[in-house]
């Protein structure tokens, strides 16, 4: 599979001008699991724009579809699929399954593609518990004269 896959299902409309307001939508919708609800609420909602997160293509966990191109064609929208990884227990080696994030839009969709991080930080990889001892430490160290006696003052 490409990084990018598209579907155009929205009707074409001619707009002179732009629209005054546009309605986005951001959902993480847990790969598509619960399809039927998922479409349902989108529906619901009217957008212009959904922004979703984990969804499934070819997956045995959700009947092997295509998530994007489902929820797509059901509410009338044009989709972009990007492709994240690829789901090593979800399908075949003749027939892999991928996970990744979509786009719809009552527009049409141009040029999309899929930019990756050269690299990456490392905040999420997971660490042990260890306390910063820094905070602990006096930043500087002053003596003050009270009393015409020198206190040394921890700051």
């Amino acid at each position: 599979m490409h990084d990018v896959l598209t579907g155009n299902f929205a009707p074409c409309r001619w707009q002179f001008w732009p629209p005054q307001t546009i309605r986005v939508v951001n959902w993480n919708i847990d790969r598509g699991l619960r399809l039927p609800e998922i479409t349902d609420f989108l529906a619901s909602q009217q957008a212009d724009l959904l922004t979703l997160q984990e969804a499934d293509v070819n997956a045995k966990r959700t009947h092997y579809l295509n998530v994007a191109e489902e929820l797509a064609r059901d509410l009338g929208m044009n989709y972009v699929f990007g492709r994240e990884f690829e789901e090593l227990t979800q399908g075949s080696r003749t027939s892999p399954p991928y996970h990744g994030q979509t786009t719809l839009s009552r527009w049409r969709l141009k040029n999309p593609r899929v930019i990756r991080f050269r690299s990456q930080s490392r905040f999420w990889r997971p660490r042990w518990f260890l306390p910063h001892t820094a905070l602990m430490r006096p930043l500087s160290r002053a003596n003050i004269r009270a009393a015409g006696r020198r206190e040394p003052v921890l700051m």
